[in-house]
């Protein structure tokens, strides 16, 4: 007889608003309190003010303790994905050849602390369970946006060009606003609600989020949903039992190879429609810098997490490739390519490797047609971190949801395919242990 693994805790109300804190403060949806009445930098890789800083150390603390408290599920959590454990913890370790290790050892303990996160949500709340609370969160944020746009267009509005007019919210900027209004559609479409009142949470926040990231300006984020609907008949497809697996991989990647080919080779075209240019409003140009500096200097460890763009990083070397910015930018406006800036070939191959095993685990039980609502809904936050991290640097981003979901989608999926492997053995059951079996 096979033993009846532990589920997944029943936590307090009190708990349950302590998690709401958290991805809300994540999310970046307490700008206004932590940044526009208090000052600070809303933007990219910079130090957080001393307000949000003492919040999530904080919320990083009780996470832990919390952690600590459900040792044996957070225990089995980590151990299903020793790569992403690892992950988390590289950037302390870049602190060894950081250019800056006072910096890096700042940044990259944040970071380490936004894994305790990861770890904490996964081994606490079902994925079924967190996405209704992202729902609630997304449309406390939509709601907060509209207002604070409307009452305080000082701060909830950009004024001055290039994005004059563009809605910022209640996030502190337009791309995150448009960011957080792309997430906020996509999980309340396929969210399920199971009362009326969720259902009407859930078609509030589709039309609000409709209406902010129109209002955003934020073109990459309108490609972004566009890619999305038109991914939806895939993830429908592949979930097609009558049709064999093999034949719908290959009806599936066939098109999507195709339309890699086009978008690469009518990129133009598809940036004019929505109004952008072919440079991404400069980044390109930055990107070169990047590159060429990154490949000179730190090709293989990086200069350090978080220290690329510091005066003994990168940041003097790149100034012949960006003499029209009129800032001076902290991040390299590509996941992608800020990961190889600070992290060299390591951190690109660590990335590489997270991003495979989403895929990998997410389309398999998609294949399998195992809880296909959860696993279309991965399958998006995939998607939309893959599209969204070529113009943000969201990759091994510190104190972000964004990046958050993903790691989170990994390792749900880490979680889900070492249950399989605990409970059978090439189809024959063991015996569970239910000092560490988290879910069934």
């Amino acid at each position: 007889m096979i033993s009846k693994p532990a589920s997944y805790p029943n936590i307090t109300s009190a708990e349950s608003g302590f998690i709401f804190l958290l991805l809300a403060t994540l999310s970046g949806a307490l700008c206004p309190l932590l940044y526009d009445f208090t000052g600070g930098n809303v933007t990219g890789y910079e130090d957080s003010n001393p307000y949000r800083f003492l919040l999530l150390l904080a919320l990083y603390s009780g996470s832990f303790a919390l952690s600590l408290y459900r040792y044996p599920s957070s225990k089995w959590v980590v151990l299903s994905s020793p790569l992403l454990f690892i992950t988390f913890l590289l950037p302390i370790f870049s602190t060894l050849w950081s250019v800056d290790p006072l910096t890096t050892l700042k940044r990259a303990f944040a970071y380490a602390l936004t894994g305790v996160c990861c770890f904490y949500l996964c081994s606490t709340l079902s994925f079924e369970n967190l996405i209704k609370r992202l729902v609630l969160l997304f449309f406390v944020g939509a709601v907060m946006s509209v207002a604070y746009s409307l009452g305080v267009p000082s701060y909830g509005v950009h004024h001055g060009p290039p994005i004059d007019g563009a809605w910022k919210g209640v996030y502190g900027h337009k791309n995150e606003l448009g960011r957080a209004c792309t997430f906020g559609i996509i999980i309340a479409s396929l969210y399920k609600p199971d009362n009326l009142r969720m259902n009407a949470v859930r078609l509030a926040t589709i039309f609000l989020s409709l209406l902010l990231v129109y209002l955003s300006q934020s073109k990459t984020n309108w490609l972004a949903i566009g890619a999305w609907l038109g991914f939806l008949p895939v993830l429908w497809f592949l979930r097609f039992q009558k049709v064999p697996k093999s034949i719908r991989l290959v009806i599936v990647i066939l098109p999507a190879g195709l339309l890699i080919f086009l978008i690469s080779q009518y990129s133009d075209l598809l940036l004019e429609s929505v109004g952008r240019d072919s440079t991404m409003s400069g980044r390109t140009t930055l990107w070169r810098g990047v590159t060429a500096v990154t490949n000179d200097k730190f090709p293989l460890l990086g200069a350090g997490y978080g220290a690329f763009f510091t005066d003994n990083g990168g940041l003097a070397a790149i100034g012949d490739y960006i003499r029209y910015w009129s800032i001076r930018p902290n991040h390299a406006h590509n996941g992608y390519l800020n990961v190889f800036a600070d992290l060299g070939w390591i951190g690109e191959i660590a990335l590489v490797a997270l991003i495979l095993g989403a895929i990998y685990r997410t389309f398999y039980f998609l294949t399998e047609g195992k809880q296909v609502a959860q696993w279309t809904t991965a399958a998006s936050f995939i998607l939309m971190f893959l599209i969204t991290n070529y113009s943000q640097s969201l990759s091994f981003k510190h104190s972000d949801l964004t990046w958050l979901m993903f790691c989170i989608v990994y390792l749900y999926g880490a979680v889900e395919s070492r249950q399989n492997r605990s409970f059978t053995v090439r189809g024959v059951p063991l015996i569970a242990n239910r000092r560490t079996a988290l879910l069934s």
